[in-house]
């Protein structure tokens, strides 16, 4: 009986010091939490920092050439490479700006996400008499919606 009061007791003893006396989850935490915040607050400086270039840049076209702050449409330049039959008015597809949809919205930044969708659903048209890159619309534009 006496070293069964004695293990029950050493069990309890055992869970109260380890309340009282270890460090809280939140203290444990917090080298790693504030090693997150970190990381975090740098990826969404590295983001906003190549889309804003993008929208002042390159905007409406596919993407940016960041050395030359110049930019190239990838849709139709893979699928057409003497870029015969594009219209002189052909600006992109603004690939970029779909492909930034998904991060605008994880990012919380629901004003310039509805802005982009705006002008997407304004502004976007396919018809257009070019050979494309099956591959470049299958992978950045028709699967974007799933990321």
């Amino acid at each position: 009986m006496l070293s069964r009061n004695y293990g029950t007791c050493l069990l309890l003893f055992l869970l109260v010091s380890s309340t009282l006396f270890a460090p809280s989850m939140s203290q444990l935490d917090s080298p790693w939490a504030a090693k997150k915040k970190h990381m975090r607050e740098k990826v969404r400086k590295m983001f906003y920092h190549a889309y804003e270039n993008y929208m002042e840049h390159a905007f409406p076209h596919d993407e940016l050439k960041p050395l030359t702050k110049s930019f190239t449409d990838s849709l139709s330049e893979l699928g057409n490479l003497k870029l015969e039959h594009l219209p002189e008015n052909y600006n992109g597809s603004a690939l970029s700006l779909i492909e930034s949809l998904s991060s605008l919205v994880i990012m919380g930044n629901n004003t310039e996400f509805e802005r982009a969708v705006k002008w997407l659903s304004e502004n976007l048209t396919f018809d257009i008499d070019a050979r494309i890159n099956l591959f470049e619309v299958g992978s950045r534009i028709l699967q974007e919606p799933a990321a």
